[in-house]
């Protein structure tokens, strides 16, 4: 990057993120900033509503974030072009639809849409999974950011995560169901240079596996095609 500043400004915000509340004097040695050039650029961040100050030692991020967010989720080409895709398959099987991204070892959820039963969005839906492993993460790593997310960890889950992450490998995408007929399937994409992934979810007694993979297989295929129109 070619402008210093605005380099300096996207490393605080995205410490500052990661952590959630930061001594400024810890986030001018992290940086390696000199603590006047951090306080200023701090005090600016906080005039402009991107950081507040909860004391006079420590930062955090601005309610004003939300809004740009919100913006960016809302006016994003991704977003505008990609969610009528998967709502269009969400209503055919009346399942649920999770699109979602991964930044920084963090799974951030952009658009849900719950159609049925089962509606509770985990960390493990599979999504995740796929996400990290597209980001070519070390299965190592891949395995302590799911223990930390899901701290009670069995054995039993452990093995599951090892053969999970070697489908996703193999297939690209990551495929769940039960005798209850609860489904599920994962499938990740690129995007300018940031990973995505979409996830159906739910009850759908009249699937099978092969129809499921197929289905998703075919709405991911067209979700880049679509991305690629641009």
């Amino acid at each position: 990057m070619k402008n210093l500043l605005l380099q300096k400004v996207k490393l605080v915000l995205d410490t500052v993120a990661a952590s959630g509340t930061v001594a400024i004097n810890e986030l001018a040695e992290k940086l390696d900033i000199p603590l006047p050039t951090m306080s200023r650029l701090l005090s600016d961040m906080t005039e402009m509503k991107l950081l507040d100050k909860p004391d006079y030692y420590h930062v955090t991020l601005a309610s004003g974030m939300i809004r740009l967010g919100e913006c960016a989720r809302k006016h994003s080409f991704l977003v505008r072009r990609v969610t009528p895709l998967l709502d269009r398959y969400a209503e055919k099987v009346q399942m649920n639809v999770l699109l979602a991204g991964f930044d920084a070892d963090t799974m951030f959820s952009i658009y849900h849409r719950g159609k049925s039963e089962n509606d509770n969005i985990i960390w493990d839906c599979g999504l995740a999974l796929v996400l990290m492993d597209q980001a070519k993460l070390p299965q190592a790593e891949c395995e302590e950011l799911f223990r930390r997310n899901v701290p009670d960890l069995s054995d039993t889950a452990r093995l599951i995560f090892t053969r999970e992450m070697e489908s996703i490998k193999n297939e690209r995408m990551l495929f769940r169901s039960n005798t209850m007929r609860r489904w599920s399937c994962a499938c990740g994409f690129e995007y300018r240079k940031f990973n995505y992934g979409f996830c159906f979810y739910g009850h759908a007694p009249d699937f099978s596996r092969e129809r499921f993979v197929l289905d998703c297989s075919m709405v991911l295929s067209r979700i880049i095609s679509v991305l690629n129109e641009e």
